[in-house]
């Protein structure tokens, strides 16, 4: 045999071996998300948002806190591969429930409301938690991420440029699980309070810029009806598309930022460069496509299919790799700025709505 034809031959006895280490984990995960799948469609917990991905990360928080351990030793390949390189993919694919043509249809108002929400929901949650609540940076980071912009989607793209620990985004998401649902029963009650003063399409543009998931978004409009489903969905979407922007700004602000006090030589070093987030370029990429090309729906949905599934099992592998024990340890802060930060939403998206009113 060749020494070319050995290569060859060790290349692909290394792919069969690297492909059966994954496939225990990813079998595990794929029972989880036929599960997560079958409890959406006979409607348990539709009327609370809880979407896919939450029964995906809750149900893997439970295998992973029973007999997980006794298997880790057969999964963790699988699991670890979708908690990075599956959720990565899934993110790109993530672009294809956007258009350019949807976010111009809602308005520079809506728009602008949206980035003002974002940016100060952010720099409320990082300051608070990092200051006040004296918490590490990356839960407080994660925290702003998932509550300023679409959930746990954007916590687990933020993740993948922080490399956070798997403790930091299991607070953040229980955050949002929790204070997300609390959303859908509180927006219903403010509705018609809020509504003596400004359109149901204005309070659609308020549920959209201040409610955590897409889901509880879906759950709130549905409850409240077609005008404000629509703007409250839309709205949701712009929030959506401005998680590509962000990446690259806390990428560059948090992670990658070069102190400018240190030496040419420390400047230049590998571990100050700026790393750019490509799979956010790609899902800006997706957004683009899905805009320009006349893509037939079948292929789109197709697509979307694909990606919800690659999220679940993303979130099934966050959950397996979750313990309970972290959520002790992190003591009452997290629910304390998740708290805070669920009040800042309540009212300064009212504020907004009746500045422009």
């Amino acid at each position: 045999m060749s020494q070319a034809q050995t290569k060859q031959y060790n290349d692909l006895s290394g792919f069969i071996s690297n492909t059966r280490n994954l496939l225990p984990g990813l079998a595990l995960i794929a029972i989880i998300v036929l599960l997560s799948t079958m409890l959406v469609d006979m409607g348990i917990g539709q009327r609370y948002g809880l979407s896919p991905l939450i029964y995906s990360i809750v149900l893997g928080m439970i295998v992973g806190n029973t007999f997980f351990n006794k298997t880790v030793h057969l999964t963790l390949e699988g699991v670890s591969f979708a908690k990075s390189k599956l959720l990565r993919l899934g993110i790109i694919l993530y672009g294809f429930h956007l258009t350019i043509a949807q976010v111009w249809s809602l308005g520079l108002q809506a728009i602008f409301i949206d980035a003002c929400m974002l940016i100060s929901t952010f720099v409320l949650t990082y300051c608070f938690g990092t200051k006040i609540l004296k918490m590490d940076k990356d839960t407080c980071i994660l925290t702003g991420a998932g509550c300023s912009i679409c959930g746990a989607a954007a916590i687990m793209a933020t993740a993948s440029v922080s490399k956070a620990k798997t403790a930091a985004i299991s607070q953040a998401v229980t955050v949002i699980v929790l204070f997300g649902t609390l959303a859908i029963f509180i927006y219903p009650i403010l509705f018609p309070m809020v509504t003596n003063y400004i359109s149901a399409s204005a309070f659609g543009v308020y549920v959209g810029s201040s409610v955590h998931e897409v889901a509880q978004v879906v759950a709130i409009g549905k409850v409240l009806g077609e005008d404000v489903a629509d703007t409250a969905i839309l709205a949701k979407m712009v929030r959506v598309i401005m998680l590509a922007p962000f990446l690259f700004a806390i990428s560059f602000i948090f992670y990658n930022k070069k102190n400018r006090n240190t030496s040419v030589k420390q400047q230049n070093s590998p571990s100050k460069r700026f790393l750019l987030p490509w799979f956010a370029i790609w899902f800006l990429g997706m957004i683009v496509l899905n805009s320009i090309l006349p893509l037939p729906q079948s292929l789109v949905d197709s697509i979307l299919f694909v990606d919800n599934i690659l999220l679940m099992m993303a979130m099934a592998a966050l959950g397996l790799s979750t313990q309970l024990g972290t959520f002790k340890a992190a003591g009452p802060r997290s629910f304390i700025l998740g708290l805070v930060v669920f009040a800042w939403l309540i009212g300064a998206g009212i504020a907004l709505q009746l500045l422009f009113a």
